[in-house]
């Protein structure tokens, strides 16, 4: 899986979670944070 792919799966992650956010302008690692502090990590 290319980088952009495993962006793309980890924003539509955040989306079912209500955080809309871009693939484009965001890290996996900076989006991966993001869930798991919504998650509550």
């Amino acid at each position: 899986m290319s980088d952009w792919e495993g962006r793309i799966r980890k924003a539509n992650d955040l989306k079912r979670l209500g955080i809309e956010v871009d693939w484009r302008t965001h890290s996996w690692f900076e989006m991966v944070e993001m869930e798991r502090k919504a998650r509550g990590r």
